[in-house]
């Protein structure tokens, strides 16, 4: 049986969806870092907000959540709106093959873990 929502749900799951993006977004910034450690703030989250690694972890993530919200029906214009403040509307190309990016994300970590066995079972049998 489907369960039928009301507008306060989803304006909650909104909610939701929108604050926990930021925080993914902003999560390695390390913007409570600078200053404790006497480095200028500002200089440094500029830096921070224009590395390669940076641009490259959010492209990662983001490539995948961005249309996921679109195709689970939670593309309002709420979302949108807080997605374009986040610049994260260029993740939402619609012939983006979502299925195909979490198979190739599937078979690197299975990749990884057999790695990380043969690794770990060289290491045992010295």
């Amino acid at each position: 049986m489907r369960r039928s929502f009301d507008r306060g749900d989803t304006a909650e799951r909104e909610e939701f969806l929108i604050e926990a993006c930021w925080l993914m977004r902003d999560r390695f910034t390390s913007n409570e870092l600078w200053g404790a450690i006497g480095l200028p703030e500002k200089e440094c989250m500029a830096w921070v907000e224009q590395s390669e690694g940076m641009r490259l972890f959010r492209t990662r993530l983001f490539s995948r959540i961005v249309p996921i919200v679109r195709d689970i029906g939670m593309w309002s214009a709420n979302v949108q709106a807080a997605f374009e403040k986040m610049g994260l509307l260029e993740f939402c190309d619609p012939n983006l093959d979502v299925d195909r990016l979490l198979a190739s994300d599937e078979k690197v970590a299975e990749e990884f873990d057999a790695q990380a066995h043969v690794t770990q079972a060289i290491h045992a049998a010295e």
